[in-house]
């Protein structure tokens, strides 16, 4: 019975054969792992639609409060002033109208010489109720005399008269008397550099008394 010999070319033939199978084994297992791991870090970064935030269906989202219709009061309003100058002052007329067409008017007419100025406010109101103020101040040697009078829509009066001198030290002195809306007269006096408010006579020509 004879004996087979393998050759040495068989033998290298079959190892590199095994070789490289062994190889594409290999690589095929590397390939798969890291598309796994790819995979798995994909998945874990990307946030599934059960763990997103979902945003509220238009149905579902707060509507916010529709305010009630108010009445404005400058709805539909419209104020219309007009300026006249003339020869010693000027006169001023503001028309207001309102939404519903009522109509407010304001004339103040102010004058002036060397030695004194007044100034009349005539209003009437959007009830159709008219007050008006008159001031008057003229000048003296040592000072000025003011006289002011105010009436209401309901027609009292309040009336004040006022002298402002100076001392033999030059220091203002305020005297005069006043009859308010209640009908009571009453006398004030002032002494150095003091005088009575005069804020409330500038607020009641503005606005007309009312």
């Amino acid at each position: 019975m004879g004996t087979i010999h393998t050759s040495n070319a068989a033998r290298t033939l079959q190892g590199v054969g095994a070789t490289a199978l062994a190889a594409v084994l290999l690589l095929a297992g590397s390939v798969a792992f890291a598309g796994d791991r790819g995979g798995s870090r994909a998945a874990a970064q990307r946030p599934t639609a059960a763990s997103r935030p979902s945003l509220p269906d238009r149905a579902q989202r707060p509507v916010r409060p529709v305010q009630a219709d108010r009445p404005s009061v400058a709805a539909g309003a419209s104020a219309e002033t007009t300026v006249e100058r003339t020869e010693d002052g000027m006169t001023r007329t503001t028309t207001v109208t309102n939404g519903q067409g009522e109509t407010r008017t304001s004339t103040t007419t102010v004058s002036r010489d060397a030695d004194s100025r007044s100034v009349d406010v005539e209003r009437t109101g959007f009830d159709g109720r008219t007050s008006s103020v008159s001031r008057t101040t003229e000048r003296t040697d040592d000072g000025f005399e003011r006289t002011l009078e105010v009436t209401r829509p309901d027609g009292e009066t309040m009336t004040r008269e006022m002298t402002v001198s100076r001392d033999a030290d030059g220091n203002r002195v305020v005297e005069g008397t006043q009859t308010g809306f209640d009908g009571e007269t009453r006398t004030f006096s002032g002494g150095p550099n003091k005088a009575p408010d005069a804020q409330e006579d500038e607020e009641t020509e503005e606005d007309g008394g009312g």
